[in-house]
């Protein structure tokens, strides 16, 4: 029992530390792209759908710098809706991962890579109330007055995109 004890004990140590060097330059990567487009709180307006969008935006560094959570509470004309993103950073791959939670049930998750100048592109396979699909949104800060966002989904694997919304957030 002892020894089993140790074993559990001693491979849960080895996991951590894996899990600790795996993201050691995560901090970096996600502080830089906190600084961008997080740290603090943001007012957004925009389209979505084809109605008036505005939404708050809080944004912040978790979990010992390793997860970047935004949480979005819109109004989509005067229907409410709240969303949560977490981004982290795989220094192995290169590139950021995010998870996406909606109010309506609807949850994503991909990868983004970095696109020209002060941009990253995100695509995400989403799951939900509306079926299964592809999610995917562009961020760009590079006029550093507001972060751009626009989003599109497909419903067939990508053949075609329909745009969801455009949205200018500023502090």
């Amino acid at each position: 029992m002892k020894l089993a004890i140790a074993s559990i004990l001693g491979a849960a140590v080895a996991l951590a530390s894996i899990a600790t060097s795996a993201h050691a330059d995560a901090p970096k990567e996600l502080a830089e792209l906190s600084r961008a487009i997080g740290d603090g709180s943001w007012s957004c307006s925009g389209t979505a759908l084809g109605k008036q969008m505005t939404a708050s935006r809080t944004s912040h560094l978790e979990m010992g710098g390793v997860w970047m959570h935004d949480t979005v509470d819109a109004k989509l004309g005067s229907e409410p809706f709240r969303y949560e993103v977490y981004t982290s950073w795989d220094p192995n791959g290169k590139h950021f991962h995010r998870v996406m939670i909606e109010s309506d049930g609807n949850l994503a998750e991909g990868e983004g890579h970095a696109a020209a100048g002060s941009a990253i592109d995100f695509q995400l396979d989403t799951h939900g109330p509306r079926g299964d699909g592809l999610f995917r949104e562009h961020l760009d800060w590079s006029d550093g007055k507001a972060v751009k966002s626009t989003g599109e989904v497909s419903a067939d694997k990508g053949t075609s995109w329909v745009k969801v919304y455009e949205l200018a957030c500023k502090r």
